[in-house]
């Protein structure tokens, strides 16, 4: 079944309403990926935490996520209308059970960073900026000696080495 947005009176198509899907969770893999109870495994949306290689940063974004997200704690997926990447990981924001937005609260805590990969859904997007810009001037987690020296991406890249 496909679900179609409202046509707007210019004539445009408003967003389908997100898709929404809870999780309990099983285990965190690092500061962006987690697995639910089945097997399911959850890339979040927009963000992009250190490698573990990329230490401390790496151990730190991987151990504020098993804070927010320990195991059995149910989460709700909203689901980006392309839901699966290459390494077939659902794409989602994560919400927990008192609405904290969990990819926000790893950026705002300093240990992610905004990524935008393709052309998935970009509803919180402001959002997440504003997190970000908060944890660089607050210097808060990754963020506390100024800059980050390499971001995870370019890191994956192997244009720099280090955190």
């Amino acid at each position: 079944m496909v679900l179609l947005g409202a046509v707007l009176p210019s004539g445009q198509a408003s967003a389908p309403p997100p898709v929404r899907s809870s999780c309990r969770v099983a285990r965190v893999i690092d500061g962006d990926t987690f697995v639910c109870a089945g097997g399911r495994r959850v890339r979040m949306l927009l963000i992009d935490a250190p490698e573990h290689a990329q230490h401390p940063a790496g151990d730190s974004a991987t151990a504020l996520l098993r804070r927010l997200l320990p195991p059995d704690a149910t989460v709700i997926l909203e689901l980006a209308h392309d839901s699966l990447d290459r390494y077939r990981r659902t794409l989602a924001y994560v919400w927990t059970e008192d609405q904290k937005l969990v990819n926000e609260e790893m950026v705002r805590g300093g240990w992610a960073v905004v990524e935008l990969y393709g052309r998935h859904d970009q509803q919180h997007l402001d959002r997440l900026r504003v997190a970000e810009r908060t944890a660089r001037y607050g210097r808060r987690g990754w963020w506390r000696r100024g800059e980050i020296a390499c971001r995870p991406r370019a890191y994956r890249q192997h244009k720099c080495r280090g955190g």
